[in-house]
């Protein structure tokens, strides 16, 4: 059991519109917060989060705002999780989503340090935890933990657009509600 006030959370930010709210929300509910906010690719991004966190942790998106909910992360870890998905409210998809935060126990950040060469560079975290060393100890969380994407800027929609056809997936996702969330505030 990891005791939710003192752990770190990684916020990966790329300048997203809600970075400082992010932030704000993760202090309120207890965690020591750890900013990454370089311009850098996700692929330099993830590995210095790897190679910084050496404790059970939190990986969050800057686009990702936590509610109460989040002071439940790693409380009930079972000895074969070695991270742990949590759900959201995801913005994009108009729907609950796994995703994140994720939950990397100190095991899991050892595995994915001695296979840093192994990872994607196009998907670092998804790759990581899809390394053989993982199979069979996945985590995954149903309780909603926050909201994610919720206000961002074009750029950052455009970004996530290009994300998710080059993978892909823009089946799952409803970019035109998004759009007309948006012009409510213009």
């Amino acid at each position: 059991m990891t005791d939710t006030k003192k752990l770190k959370a990684y916020v990966t930010s790329i300048g997203e519109r809600t970075t400082k709210l992010c932030i704000e929300q993760l202090i309120k509910y207890g965690f020591d917060v750890v900013v990454l906010d370089e311009d850098e690719k996700w692929i330099d991004k993830y590995k210095r989060f790897i190679k910084l966190a050496d404790e059970d942790c939190l990986r969050i998106d800057a686009d990702t705002l936590v509610n109460e909910n989040a002071m439940l992360i790693g409380i009930d870890i079972k000895s074969d999780e070695y991270y742990i998905a949590h759900s959201y409210y995801d913005i994009y998809k108009n729907n609950i989503s796994l995703g994140g935060p994720v939950f990397y126990t100190r095991r899991a950040l050892k595995i994915i340090r001695e296979n840093i060469d192994l990872i994607s560079e196009q998907r670092p975290e998804t790759s990581a935890v899809r390394l053989k060393q993982f199979i069979g100890h996945h985590g995954r969380r149903a309780m909603v933990i926050g909201i994610h994407g919720l206000g961002q800027d074009e750029e950052a929609i455009q970004r996530a657009i290009q994300n998710k056809e080059m993978r892909g997936q823009m089946k799952e996702y409803d970019f035109e509600f998004i759009d007309k969330i948006n012009k409510l505030y213009d």
